[in-house]
């Protein structure tokens, strides 16, 4: 099953729970205060919806809509952990918000360094495949870490990466 399908049937599933109103939050943030579970499972259960909401607000180019809505539930949790006082809607809105934007900065900053690594082992190659040509050999470790500026054991890893991807 795929991620939109399973995602679908969440929605689905969420169409059966209502949503939580503000009198309803404000007597289940009265039940947590006296430690009630229950109270804080509806709690977070009454908030889902706002989730979805959220999520589908953000675009779907870097992370799926249910990568999103995780994010988003795991936030939506925290944040009735850590609510005291305020407006609770707004507190959890916060930390939805908070949370997709995180994990959309982290799928960037992932990408970015995927990018770079992939840019460092062509650069690699290209050096290693001239150098070869020049001098009639293969390069060492020593004089391929010397043009491309980088530590040996730094260009060992990269090799050892390069490897491994042609290796899949």
């Amino acid at each position: 099953m795929n991620e939109l399908n399973f995602f679908k049937m969440y929605e689905e599933e969420l169409e059966g729970i209502v949503p939580c109103d503000l009198v309803e939050t404000n007597q289940l943030l009265e039940k947590i205060q006296a430690g009630d579970i229950i109270a804080k499972n509806r709690l977070i259960e009454g908030y889902l919806d706002r989730v979805i909401e959220v999520a589908k607000a953000y675009p779907a180019d870097e992370l799926s809509i249910a990568e999103l809505v995780a994010e988003g539930n795991v936030a939506l949790a925290m944040a009735v952990e850590t609510f005291t006082s305020g407006d609770f809607e707004s507190h959890v809105l916060e930390k939805i918000h908070e949370a997709m934007k995180g994990a959309l900065e982290e799928e960037t900053m992932s990408e970015e360094t995927a990018q770079r690594l992939a840019d460092k082992i062509n650069a690699l190659n290209e050096i290693t495949t001239k150098m070869a040509e020049d001098l009639g050999r293969e390069a060492t470790l020593e004089e391929i870490s010397k043009i491309m500026s980088m530590e040996e054991e730094e260009v060992k890893a990269l090799m050892k990466l390069a490897l491994d991807a042609m290796a899949q």
